[in-house]
């Protein structure tokens, strides 16, 4: 009775064994005066091949982007009422887990502040 359920015990766990490293994006969207930005639209978009991955901010103005695209990627944020912003030159590899909290502007929604870093 015993070996029946070590057999599919021993399937997971060989299943999460092959999985690779997951990549993530994680941080918080706020304003100039600290206050959270709820339902801010978050994005990773590869600039090799155009892929992206969007997410939203939760309750507390967090993001998590799961598997964004690997390479060089450009990081954006917006919101209504909300300059948007555009992290550049971020390389992302298998595995990494970045942290970037971003801060937006408040403006109109056609103007865009860009930052350029190397992660």
């Amino acid at each position: 009775m015993k070996v029946r359920f070590v057999f599919p015990a021993l399937r997971v766990f060989a299943a999460l064994l092959g999985q690779p490293p997951q990549t993530t994006i994680n941080g918080t969207v706020s304003d100039a005066h600290g206050g959270v930005s709820v339902g801010a639209e978050v994005s990773a978009t590869n600039v090799q091949t155009g892929v992206k991955v969007t997410v939203k901010t939760n309750g507390a103005g967090v993001y998590s982007l799961r598997f964004p695209p690997i390479g060089n990627d450009v990081i954006e944020a917006s919101q209504g009422g909300f300059k948007s912003c555009s992290h550049g030159n971020i390389t992302l590899s298998t595995g990494q887990v970045l942290g970037l909290d971003i801060q937006l502007e408040l403006g109109a929604v056609s103007e865009t502040v860009s930052v350029s870093a190397s992660a």
